[in-house]
């Protein structure tokens, strides 16, 4: 349990510096993904994808989060696995919403 507690304080750490190194992507997504609305990974998304158009500073703090990301599954596999065996997947929204007439 200690490990777990660890964890939780690196990740909401890992967050909170997040959060405000955010601005190295703020230009970048301005510049590259102005059109796209935020919410969902769309913006997150939309600046992986011009990635040759990006700083280096919002480069690396993708690179950053993803390898961070990466760790926190990795760290907690055993406890999914233990603890979330019989919980379903939520079903994916869908994309599109058509109006009903």
């Amino acid at each position: 349990m200690p490990k777990l507690k660890g964890i939780a304080v690196g990740l909401a750490l890992g967050i909170s510096l997040l959060a405000r190194a955010e601005q190295p992507c703020s230009a970048d997504a301005k510049k590259v993904c102005s059109g796209i609305p935020p919410g969902d990974g769309r913006v997150f998304f939309c600046l992986k994808s011009n990635w040759d158009n990006l700083s280096d500073g919002c480069k690396q703090l993708i690179t950053w989060s993803q390898q961070r990301a990466y760790d926190v599954s990795l760290d907690c596999q055993a406890d999914t696995f233990a603890w979330c065996q019989r919980v379903r997947p939520r079903p994916a929204a869908p994309a599109v919403v058509r109006r009903q007439s």
